[in-house]
This record gives structure tokens, sequence and C-alpha cells, in this order.
């Protein structure tokens, strides 16, 4: 996926494990977040200082299968589960941010 826009925030996020996440998001993009490399955050800050437009090409995460029996055709009752059929996926709120062009 491709996305064209203004940073609108930049941050670095601790996770559950304890490891660090370097995350943005872009002012037209509200229902997404997008994280990217450790040495990202001071380009993101200048960006977000100087409001220039960037391109971020981001990729969803692939699904994993849960372990129950009907993995995978949508009708496991794991609610967490991100295995279902691709018409029934959702695009998670937070996508890694594979690439980012300053415009």
């Amino acid at each position: 996926m491709i996305y064209e826009a203004t940073i609108a925030k930049a941050w670095v996020q601790e996770t559950d494990a304890g490891g660090l996440l370097t995350c943005f998001t872009l002012d037209e993009t509200l229902d997404h977040a997008f994280w990217g490399a450790d040495d990202w955050l001071p380009l993101l800050k200048e960006a977000l200082e100087l409001r220039t437009r960037v391109r971020v090409m981001a990729s969803e995460p692939e699904p994993v299968a849960c372990g129950e029996p009907l993995c995978g055709d949508g009708c496991c009752e794991d609610p967490d589960c991100t295995n279902v059929p691709e018409e029934e996926r959702e695009t998670p709120f937070l996508l890694r941010a594979d690439t980012i062009e300053w415009l």
C-alpha cells in the first residue's frame, strides 16, 4: 500500500516485550499508524517541522494460523486470529513502513 501526506506525529513507542518502535502518523491517514527503522525518528521530526509531504510504502503482516481446527476458513473461534479468508481481512491499525520518501 502507498500513502502520501504530511507527518502528523512521530514518537518512540515501547512494546509489551520491552523493545522500542519508531512510530508516526500521517495527516490524511488517521486510521493507521506506521512503524519504521530505528534511525528514522530525527528525519520524521524534521519532516514534521517542515511540513514536508512524504510517500510511505507499507505492508500488512502475513496472517498466522492460530491452531484452531477450522482456522483459515473464517470459522475458527479465536477472536484474535488473523488467518481469515482474504476478502474478510481488515487492515490493522499499525502497519510496517517499508520505505519512506520525501516529496
